[in-house]
């Protein structure tokens, strides 16, 4: 990766992390009601969140490690990767529920992204997992896949 694309990769996280503040702001206006009741702005807020909080790890990932051009793997084959992922993640839903794919989705995508810490793991798959299945099952009450194992 040249610096040149380097400076670029920053820049765009430094925007998208304006935009997602920007973002924050609006849906706020809009008024975010409660998680019983939410209003126009709850489900932006939330995109506008995690838009903010990728963007701004980005810029500090971005910040902390500058790789060498040896360093640097081909920027398609995560991209690739994730996306096959995601198709497997989806023909699996039905069959493994909604809880088992999701760890495992998140599991594949946090190898795919470069994540080895063995304590990043413990920390975000149930973290992601567990709370989505809180949010859409039980506080949002969505029916959720149950798969073969029940859960």
């Amino acid at each position: 990766m040249t610096r040149a694309s380097v400076r670029a990769a920053t820049v765009a996280a430094a925007l998208l992390l304006l935009i997602g503040g920007a973002a924050v702001y609006g849906s706020v206006q809009l008024g975010i009601g409660t998680l019983t009741v939410p209003e126009p702005g709850f489900f932006p807020l939330l995109a506008a969140l995690a838009l903010t909080a990728l963007s701004a790890a980005l810029l500090v990932g971005d910040f902390r490690r500058r790789p060498t051009e040896s360093q640097v793997p081909s920027p398609m084959r995560p991209v690739l990767t994730a996306i096959i992922g995601l198709a497997l993640y989806v023909a699996a839903l039905g069959w493994l529920g909604y809880l088992l794919a999701t760890v495992l989705l998140v599991s594949v995508l946090l190898a795919v992204f470069g994540i080895r810490q063995i304590s990043a793991y413990a920390l975000a798959v149930p973290l992601i997992a567990g709370g989505s299945y809180l949010l859409f099952h039980v506080l949002l009450s969505l029916p959720l896949p149950v798969g073969v194992f029940g859960i």
